[in-house]
């Protein structure tokens, strides 16, 4: 059977590592976290695909993007080009709340942190 599992992260366009299930995959995310004077969450709440059947965790390193193209006056705008992840072999998911780049890593050596 598939399950969901819910895992809360801190914002952060640098690579910052995290432990999701083994086999997991990142499906959704949304606001999420705690909520801090006046009603915004401190975090993102995204959410994993995996098995039951599986067992265990995995070093996975994520970072949020930007959809504006940082080559437009201001960097506004959502229509860009491309963006980048900054590391190799990184997955993009993208919603209309967020852009976030996650790799699995059995590594403890971080990428540069170029955050672009």
């Amino acid at each position: 059977m598939t399950r969901i599992v819910r895992i809360v992260i801190v914002p952060s366009s640098e690579w910052t590592s995290i432990e999701v299930p083994a086999g997991g995959e990142l499906v959704w995310a949304e606001p999420g976290g705690v909520v801090v004077g006046g009603g915004v969450p401190s975090g993102i709440a995204t959410y994993w695909r995996t098995e039951d059947f599986t067992f265990g965790i995995e070093r996975c390193l994520i970072r949020s993007g930007s959809r504006a193209d940082p080559s437009s006056p201001g960097g506004g705008g959502s229509d860009f080009e491309y963006v980048e992840s900054g590391l190799q072999g990184a997955i993009p998911f993208m919603n209309t709340d967020y852009l976030l780049w996650w790799k699995k890593s059995m590594y403890d050596a971080f990428p540069p942190n170029s955050g672009a």
